[in-house]
């Protein structure tokens, strides 16, 4: 991790071979770079990155574009997918928030940026909370607390989603996500980075066989060793949402955040509500991306340092066929040849002695087992 460059207008980081650079001034952060490390970059470089991310003008749109932040406001001229959606029984569902006050600082992870700020009028507060990691990898999270009744409504805040986004370059032109079901779990599925919002919604309480797992933009044909690819996790083990929008402008955000159902979450006087790390990779080539993935889980201090014990599964030994005796049998033969773990597969299951009964009774059958699993055990 090199060190952070800061400005009262500026923020840059850089690690593992990625840049971030970050402009604050009156508005929420915008990103002017993520990707690709751009080397030791001085205030006039970051003004002059700044200036170089003015959005063209367009016949027909507004009189100024401003570049979108990480979490987009309809207030500021974005008019696709906003960072924050909700609303005081149909008030202040349009927030347009004070200029930040940031902080910078350094964790034991990598380095922190903390902005704050306020909606007078909605009555709102927000954190937001943007690191690099010292794998290059970026996380983004947000926290909205309800410090009034708004617009003199007297009504909770509620909260119908709150995403994190980063822009990706013109250059990504193609999405590649993952979707599956039993024995198929992560089947890979790719297509053009059209104009619209390619959304995927999970809805199961917890990420199933049908998880987007990463939603990756990338350049085309990019592919496991080489091809850039700018990537986006959602950690959250419940209902998510994973975002890949392109604007008819070619302005492309890749994100998400956690699936809120209608009244999940209402915030009442001093309440407030945390979203979910989002999770930021770039690389060249799926390998680097999952690189920084991996070099972070085990960065974490419960991360298994030694090796993982070898596991004999009782499954393709004995299928259904259940007998202790075999079994006790089979325990001491992988025992004998090094075997440290041993797992009782299905089959043990009241009436289980086919694929078509008994799955998930989670009761003992007492006929295989008369004495229950401990005589095993």
């Amino acid at each position: 991790m090199t060190n952070p460059v800061a400005t009262p207008e500026h923020v840059y980081l850089r690690s593992s071979g990625v840049s971030l650079a970050l402009a604050l001034g009156d508005r929420l952060p915008r990103v002017l770079h993520w990707g690709a490390d751009l080397g030791d970059l001085d205030d006039a470089a970051l003004r002059a990155l700044d200036q170089a991310g003015t959005q063209p003008l367009i016949n027909g749109e507004l009189d100024t574009r401003d570049q979108v932040s990480v979490l987009p406001e309809h207030s500021w001229g974005w008019m696709h997918t906003p960072g924050l959606v909700g609303h005081r029984r149909g008030l202040d569902h349009s927030t347009h928030w004070n200029p930040p006050v940031a902080f910078l600082s350094t964790t034991d992870d990598g380095t922190r940026l903390r902005v704050g700020t306020t909606d007078p009028i909605a009555d709102l507060e927000l954190t937001l909370t943007i690191e690099m990691l010292h794998s290059g990898l970026v996380r983004m999270r947000a926290e909205i607390t309800s410090t009034g009744d708004g617009s003199g409504s007297g009504e909770p805040f509620a909260v119908d989603a709150l995403s994190l986004l980063a822009p990706v370059p013109r250059e990504a032109t193609e999405i590649l996500d993952f979707t599956g079901r039993w024995i198929r779990e992560r089947t890979p599925q790719r297509h053009a980075f059209t104009v619209g919002t390619h959304l995927r919604e999970s809805r199961r309480g917890k990420p199933g066989h049908d998880s987007a797992f990463l939603h990756v933009a990338g350049v085309p044909n990019f592919g496991f060793r080489r091809g850039e690819a700018w990537a986006t996790h959602v950690a959250w083990s419940g209902n998510s949402r994973s975002i890949a929008e392109r604007n008819n402008d070619g302005v492309a955000l890749v994100g998400g955040g956690e699936l809120l159902y209608p009244g999940e979450i209402l915030l009442g006087h001093g309440e407030r509500y945390e979203s979910p790390w989002v999770y930021f990779s770039y690389g060249d080539g799926l390998d680097a991306v999952s690189a920084r993935f991996h070099e972070y889980l085990r960065s974490r201090p419960r991360a298994r340092q030694t090796p993982r014990p070898v596991t004999v599964n009782t499954w393709e030994a004995v299928y259904f066929d259940h007998d202790v005796k075999i079994l006790k049998n089979l325990a001491d033969a992988a025992a004998d040849v090094g075997a440290e773990r041993f797992v009782l597969d299905d089959g043990w299951f009241l009436g289980r002695r086919a694929d078509d009964a008994g799955l998930g009774d989670w009761y003992v059958d007492p006929k295989i087992y008369p004495d229950g699993l401990e005589s095993l055990a």
